[in-house]
């Protein structure tokens, strides 16, 4: 496919980034750096999250105490144990309305490289990257890691108009909880509640119009490998450099690009509407 028609296809990721840490992990070391949720900026991911819990018939106190080691346990497999990579697309978001009713934002038009709070916001200040990336690539990577990592999920992401999660629908149950044991049930409960836990959003970053691989448990006891980097030369298809990009990085860039057999471009904005030029000899 031509890089003009699968710029704009559904398969297409794009992640925006500073200059330096394109130039200097990605596009030299070819690695791209796995996240924790405790890192992101949405606070209904990096805060604790509390739940209530149903179906128990065990005294209080034992109550009390394996619902803590249950909260403490769900706590650090969401913010510690699952990694996940974040991207931006070309798909339009749907959104989850105050009625429980989801529609197609229709409003959003920005193409997934051409997003201005993007690239001010993560990208530098226009100054900085935005790589993309083939979602069936990096779908078909994690398939062949499948004996690393104990799963994986990968989904765009919703906006609800709620602040709050949901959490009379994502309820402990309390004799799954004795029955399994603490780590197995919290963990399963993270595995059966994840389009909750990180594939909703508020409607505030809908325009992002996310799509996200979330991997869990990369840190397993019969491996002793930490999974925080993930090779992604056989999904880099592209890079585009910002509207303020210095020039002193083109050559560099380009170079690069040739390297890896990919193609290198620029996105520059002219009275206000945003172009894409590529370097197709890249």
């Amino acid at each position: 496919m031509d890089i003009d028609e699968y710029i704009k296809s559904q398969d297409a990721l794009f992640h925006y980034t500073k200059t330096s840490i394109a130039i200097e992990h990605i596009l030299y070391e070819k690695q791209f750096k796995l996240s924790l949720l405790k890192d992101t900026n949405d606070p209904r991911e990096y805060k604790f999250k509390l739940f209530s819990v149903m179906g128990w018939s065990l005294k209080p106190n034992t109550t009390s105490e394996l619902l803590n080691r249950a909260q403490t346990a769900i706590d650090r497999i969401l913010r510690q144990q699952c990694r996940v990579m974040c991207f931006c697309t070309n798909k339009k978001p749907n959104l989850i309305l105050n009625d429980g009713n989801t529609i197609e934002d229709t409003h959003i038009c920005s193409e997934g490289w051409s997003k201005s709070r993007m690239w001010a916001q993560y990208g530098q200040n226009h100054y900085g990257i935005c790589l993309v990336f083939s979602k069936e690539e990096i779908n078909n990577i994690l398939n062949g890691m499948k004996s690393e990592i104990r799963d994986f999920k990968a989904s765009y992401v919703k906006y609800s108009q709620q602040y709050q999660i949901d959490f009379d629908s994502i309820t402990l149950d309390g004799n799954r909880l004795e029955n399994e044991g603490v780590e197995e049930y919290s963990f399963k409960h993270v595995l059966e509640n994840s389009e909750e836990f990180f594939f909703t959003k508020h409607i505030d970053y809908r325009d992002e119009a996310e799509f996200r691989f979330v991997i869990f448990e990369p840190h397993r006891k019969d491996t002793y490998k930490n999974l925080e980097y993930l090779d992604v030369k056989p999904s880099l298809k592209c890079v585009i450099v910002g509207d303020r990009t210095p020039e002193a990085y083109f050559h560099l860039i380009n170079k690069m690009c040739v390297d890896l057999n990919i193609v290198s471009g620029r996105a520059y904005w002219d009275r206000g509407k945003p172009h894409l030029l590529f370097c197709k000899n890249a």
